[in-house]
């Protein structure tokens, strides 16, 4: 660990070695979020959902609860499942609890990947102008004397290598978040729909006996 700690602040100054800190940030998010997601394509089975809706819409309760009831990993099987539990007057209050915490689960994290997509750039012309002052101070320590071509280049190598990284590591997060965004973006459609179809059914289900 430390003879890379050493490797990255040779080649780039301390921003490379935060840009570095970022990247694995971003690699902790990115896996985190394809294991949310992951796991919710596998079990996440359109057919039981819609057959779910449809036994809602035929008023057979007991059996839309035990089929969302297979699918606890679903957001919107859980949120079904919540305004099922709560038949009535309270059905909308808990309908819209439940979506704005299914919500809150699906863009969890994303913002991460936002704020690493708009810092690491910065981070890196920092880096830049860091290299640019070491090469300038080679020229003003030397005096009359030109100083050894290594001192300007190591000074523009950093300034470049900054750069470059800060770029790769905003982009990719770019992309990623971007990604997330859109997944928790229709993941959120989903529920709106579903909660609309199904929201007056169930808040009626105790006036209709």
């Amino acid at each position: 660990m430390s003879a890379i700690l050493d490797e990255l602040l040779a080649r780039g100054g301390p921003s490379l070695v935060v840009l570095a800190a970022l990247s694995v940030l971003a690699v902790a998010v990115v896996l985190e979020r394809g294991w949310f997601w992951g796991v919710r394509a596998l079990v996440g089975r359109r057919r039981d959902i819609e057959r779910a809706i449809d036994s809602i819409e035929a008023r057979s309760f007991a059996a839309a609860t035990a089929t969302l009831a297979r699918l606890p990993r679903v957001p919107l099987a859980r949120v079904l499942l919540e305004g099922l539990r709560h038949r009535g007057a309270a059905a909308a209050g808990r309908l819209e609890a439940a979506a704005r915490r299914e919500h809150d689960a699906m863009v969890r994290n994303t913002g991460v990947l936002e704020t690493i997509t708009a810092v690491a750039p910065l981070v890196g012309i920092l880096g830049t102008v860091l290299g640019i002052i070491r090469s300038f101070h080679g020229f003003g320590a030397g005096g009359a004397v030109v100083p050894p071509p290594h001192l300007v280049i190591g000074g523009v190598s950093e300034a470049l290598v900054t750069t470059g990284a800060g770029l790769v590591v905003a982009l990719v997060a770019l992309v990623f978040a971007a990604a997330l965004r859109g997944l928790a973006d229709r993941g959120t459609t989903s529920i709106e729909l579903a909660v609309t179809a199904v929201e007056p059914l169930l808040a009626e289900d105790d006036r209709a006996g």
